[in-house]
């Protein structure tokens, strides 16, 4: 590239803050909502724009402080995009994930995505994990779905009605709530709580996942009736992400004696 040029950016959990040039001066402040892959508004300088998304949380506009439309983005069902406007340099897109204009590829997280072949870049990490015997339950789920047995299929070939904010399992799509079945919460107890298998606690990587996992749930407010909902929001993301953390961890916790 000619006059290449470095970025930083600041993270809350999965969150971008902030975006910064290499003089360390802020080049991008964004605010996000409750649930994952959630954009609101992004500052630039002296000018805020506003996103808005669909149902599948794709960007499909962004307005100005003024409620002006500058920029509407187009898709295909596999997240393939054509954008109007071009007055924004944005990188929220399909499913709200990052697009990587320079090897036109999603990021989401643990793989790329490639929008015109509608799938992964790369194998699914935790694929072999859930295909386990040691975990019997998650095996089983997987022999009854035979396509996601393919390690690069992007959500079972179901685009339009699943999400798979970390390029690892696919989720339905969030009903705006915070994802309780009920309500109510209490001070979490920072390790592997029953009915986890308490191994996972003489496992510092396996441990840790379940201590993000705890301060997940006190950022939402989330109760373990959560794991119940078949219609996610905020707290099933805590729930996948720590579910995730651990099966790729796994190896760790059958090694210990």
């Amino acid at each position: 590239y000619e006059n290449p040029r470095t970025t930083y950016y600041v993270y809350d959990n999965e969150n971008i803050l902030m975006e910064y040039s290499q003089k360390g001066k802020i080049t991008a402040r964004y605010t996000h909502g409750l649930g994952i892959d959630e954009p609101l508004v992004v500052k630039k300088k002296d000018n805020t724009h506003y996103y808005h998304a669909d149902g599948l949380g794709s960007i499909t506009a962004l307005t100005d402080k003024y409620g002006k439309v500058a920029q509407t983005y187009s898709y295909d069902s596999f997240g393939g995009f054509k954008k109007s406007g071009d007055k924004v340099k944005d990188m929220y897109a399909f499913t709200g994930r990052i697009w990587d204009n320079d090897i036109k590829l999603y990021d989401y997280r643990n793989r790329m995505y490639d929008p015109k072949i509608g799938r992964f870049t790369s194998y699914d990490p935790s694929l072999y994990l859930r295909g386990s015997p040691e975990i019997p339950y998650l095996r089983d789920a997987m022999l009854k779905s035979p396509q996601e047995l393919n390690p690069y299929l992007y959500v079972a070939n179901n685009p339009t009605n699943k999400i798979d904010p970390y390029g690892l399992l696919m989720a339905t799509l969030p009903d705006g709530g915070n994802g309780n079945l009920w309500g109510g919460s209490k001070e979490q107890d920072w390790k592997c709580s029953e009915p986890a298998p308490q191994s996972l606690n003489k496992c510092e990587n396996t441990k840790n996942c379940c201590i993000e996992h705890d301060e997940c749930y006190e950022k939402y407010g989330c109760n373990a009736s959560s794991w119940l909902n078949i219609f996610p929001g905020a707290c099933q993301m805590c729930n996948l992400k720590a579910a995730m953390c651990i099966l790729i961890n796994w190896p760790g916790v059958a090694n210990i004696k």
